[in-house]
């Protein structure tokens, strides 16, 4: 597991996420996209999670942060379903 990065190193990841896209005919649509956020890896209680690194107020303009880090939370340390970048 030489590609898993150290505690608290941020690092460019890209993994799958959900969007919602509002259209005429069909109303509510949901797809999943490949995403890239830098994030590190922090301990939780056992084992370890992703979390964005954010810069500012940057959860004011960004209205998918709260999904994205959703759904790394339910990804937890499972590393094969997050590609790290080099």
């Amino acid at each position: 597991m030489s590609d898993i990065p150290k505690l608290y190193r941020a690092v460019k990841i890209e993994f799958w996420s959900l969007r919602c896209s509002l259209s005429l005919n069909l109303g509510v649509t949901e797809h999943d996209i490949e995403v890239e956020r830098i994030a590190r890896r922090v301990p939780f209680g056992d084992s370890w999670k992703w979390v964005i690194c954010t810069n500012g107020k940057q959860g004011l303009w960004d209205w998918a942060l709260n999904t994205d880090q959703e759904v790394l939370d339910n990804i937890g340390d499972d590393i094969s379903l997050v590609k790290v970048c080099k």
